[in-house]
């Protein structure tokens, strides 16, 4: 019988906590440590959790500073020596069959996490619904067919979860610097090394409240950033064929649009935009007119005159060598897709040595692309009806073009993924 261990994070979570624990601690696979980590809480959590302490197999810590649901995870995956590992949250509640369930699919030395549906309760335990069903599925998947079932949507919840320490560990734990979708990032590389088992009974009971993490991430939009970032390192990581890799980011990025015209985030200048990230997933599939008609209906319901297909696209990133290189990469993706009528690249007269000293090499490189440049001191005179402007991230240029009413593609846009983790705050660790 393997011995799991238990990573609760919390923070403020007095409400619901007592609720966890009580269920970790009654489960049937008996042979467990339950970690418990604070966030600085200053609510009764620590009380909370300090009178479980006579149960030898439960221990609190406070964190020094504020690491996160996944610093805590982290910090716990790197202090237990338990050959399995259950991600668990404050507020959810297991079944008592749950560990048992899982543990013995983990017999299997192929399988590196095996996971549930979860029944979805409100903040008073009632059930609501289910996730994470998803169709035909299977009991055991070999490693690298998981991928296709969980991108690129993600279909796993964290809580559900009973992986390989060792596993996770390889990895660097848990990717702290996409605190939105750190979880499905894991499944996706974890996916592609090893087998993946599916225990067909909900076993895991998802609170969901307004409180949450998620609640607080579907807000702000920072999933607009982190998804598509997370989906691209892991196509990376598993050296798919660039085909299909992009097939995926751009199913992403549409259903991404999708959650951002719901949650009221139609416009481009303050950042991401709905409209603007079908564009992207143009640019991936050129060839499907259902994303051409997605962006051109969620430009309308932005206030914006749809631009017209062929695009007349109108690129005005001064002379940053990154974002004239994204914007023109882009506008080959769409000319080789049949999709672009003409080409004009705006920039202000004292840096048109800058910029062309910029393009030279970009255009050199192929393939051919018609471009005009154009000098001018605003690229206002470009942005005429029926145009589609290509500008810098959260720019001027962005408000001015909307403003007019012209849709955009911002260029730039972040990727937390790009800058190193912070190990003070175990965003990742040490690889085993």
């Amino acid at each position: 019988m393997s011995r799991v261990c238990v990573a609760i994070s919390v923070r403020n979570g007095e409400e619901y906590l007592g609720v966890a624990i009580e269920s970790v601690l009654g489960q049937t696979h008996a042979d467990l440590e339950l970690r418990i980590y604070d966030n600085l809480s200053t609510d009764g959590s620590r009380s909370i959790a300090e009178s479980y302490l006579a149960d030898s197999r439960v221990s609190y810590a406070a964190n020094d500073r504020d690491l996160g649901y996944y610093g805590s995870l982290n910090r716990a995956l790197d202090e237990t020596r338990c050959e399995l590992f259950v991600p668990f949250a404050a507020d959810d509640v297991m079944e008592a069959g749950n560990l048992e369930a899982k543990v013995a699919l983990m017999a299997d030395p192929a399988v590196g996490f095996a996971y549930s549906p979860v029944m979805l309760i409100d903040p008073a335990g009632a059930d609501i619904g289910e996730l994470g069903r998803i169709p035909n599925a299977l009991p055991r998947y070999a490693a690298g067919e998981f991928f296709s079932r969980c991108a690129p949507v993600n279909c796993v919840t964290c809580p559900s979860v009973v992986l390989r320490s060792a596993a996770l560990r390889a990895l660097g734990g848990f990717d702290g610097r996409v605190p939105y979708c750190a979880d499905w990032l894991a499944w996706m590389r974890l996916s592609l090394r090893h087998g993946v088992a599916f225990v067909d009974s909900k076993l895991v009971r998802w609170r969901q409240h307004p409180q949450s993490g998620t609640s607080d991430s579907l807000r702000s939009a920072v999933y607009a950033s982190e998804d598509p970032a997370a989906l691209e390192f892991a196509l990376a990581d598993g050296g798919l064929e660039p085909a299909v890799a992009d097939a995926y980011l751009a199913a992403c990025l549409a259903r991404t649009a999708t959650l951002l015209e719901r949650d009221g985030h139609s416009r481009t200048a303050a950042g991401h935009g709905a409209y603007g990230l079908a564009i992207r997933a143009l640019e991936l599939a050129p060839g499907e007119r259902p994303l051409q008609e997605l962006a051109s209906g969620m430009s309308a319901r932005a206030g914006l005159r749809p631009a017209q297909s062929p695009y007349h696209l109108v690129l005005s990133a001064g002379s940053d060598s990154g974002l004239l290189a994204e914007g023109i990469r882009a506008a080959r993706r769409l000319d080789a897709g049949g999709l672009l009528a003409s080409f004009a690249v705006h920039v202000r007269p004292d840096e048109l040595d800058d910029a062309v000293a910029v393009l030279e090499p970009l255009l050199a490189a192929g393939p051919a692309t018609g471009i005009d440049l154009v000098p001018a001191a605003s690229a206002e005179e470009l942005l005429v009806p029926g145009t589609l402007a290509y500008v810098p991230w959260s720019s001027p240029e962005a408000e001015l073009a909307e403003s007019l009413g012209i849709p955009t593609r911002t260029l730039g846009a972040p990727n937390p993924l790009r800058r190193p983790p912070d190990p003070a705050r175990f965003e990742t660790i040490l690889a085993a």
